[in-house]
């Protein structure tokens, strides 16, 4: 009987083991970029620079998603998610030009990081 139970826990061990190997190969690096616009017509001028020129770039370069959230009339953000942190980092290398003009019309905080949870329906 004791051998019986060792072998169910030996199982259980197993599926434990092969269900955390399938939620590590899951993790993304992702980064979000929270800007604030001076007026509504820098925003929407931001939206069209970003889903035209720079995601396309960005997608090139090894990013596996790149997403747009209006968040009000002069907030917005910016979801972009890679396949690991030197994948991410290496994006923004080369692109200071972009960047800095980014910066004279808009406001931006990035966070970056690992994601450790995903649910999907």
């Amino acid at each position: 009987m004791a051998r019986n139970a060792l072998g169910e826990a030996d199982r259980i061990g197993y599926r434990f083991k092969k269900h955390i190997k399938r939620i590590k190969e899951n993790i993304l690096y992702i980064k979000v970029v929270q800007f604030t616009s001076t007026t509504k017509m820098q925003k929407q001028m931001l939206e069209a620079f970003l889903t035209n020129v720079w995601f396309p770039q960005v997608i090139k370069l090894g990013a596996l998603s790149c997403r747009y959230v209006s968040i009000d009339e002069t907030k917005a953000m910016m979801i972009n998610m890679f396949p690991n942190e030197e994948v991410g980092e290496s994006v923004q290398v080369g692109r200071e030009e972009e960047r800095n003009e980014l910066r004279q019309h808009h406001k931006y905080i990035v966070f970056k990081g690992e994601s450790t949870a995903y649910v999907e329906a």
